[in-house]
């Protein structure tokens, strides 16, 4: 009779530590990318909107459910961009995606996003598109030397033309 070398004829330890390894792996990046999805700041998904500054009406739900209280809102066609009053940066992006930045900004005066009417915005693009003769790409509200105002940014051949507006809608010097 020959000795018997300690195997029991079944499977290597080593490969049912490899498979134990493979299933905790998998289980702990499937928890953690569920977590994430749970927890995430902007856990609300919208409807996508192919142009905000065409859809003014779309603009305030979404900024509510990131803040009240704003330092700077910054309307794009592609994405609203947002520094809640904490200075916390928040951007929505037309497919409904709310995500947060994790570098906060210093400073600025806060405002109530309630002083802000978004019914103004197409007058504001029309009155802007007529002063500088092309579409703008970006509006921005923000307190400037204290009055909270509307900043169309238009582009143009020389660089960005910066055009000034009231929260009624009516041009500033």
């Amino acid at each position: 009779m020959t000795e018997s070398d300690g195997s029991t004829g079944g499977v290597p330890r080593r490969v049912i530590a490899l498979i134990v390894a493979g299933i905790l792996v998998t289980l702990v990046s499937s928890g953690v990318l569920l977590y994430s999805r749970l927890s995430a700041v902007g856990s609300e998904q919208f409807e996508a909107v192919p142009d905000f500054l065409a859809a003014p009406e779309t603009i305030e739900p979404r900024v509510r459910a990131v803040s009240e209280v704003l330092i700077r809102l910054e309307l794009g066609r592609s994405a609203i961009d947002i520094v809640d009053g904490t200075g916390q940066r928040h951007s929505i992006s037309q497919n409904g995606n709310w995500t947060r930045e994790e570098s906060p900004v210093e400073g600025g005066k806060s405002f109530p996003l309630a002083e802000l009417d978004f019914s103004a915005v197409p007058a504001i693009v029309a009155s802007a598109t007529a002063r500088a003769g092309t579409s703008p790409t970006q509006l921005v509200a923000e307190r400037v030397e204290g009055e909270l105002r509307w900043q169309v940014r238009v582009p143009g051949e020389g660089g960005v033309q910066v055009l000034d507006y009231g929260l009624d809608g009516a041009p500033l010097p």
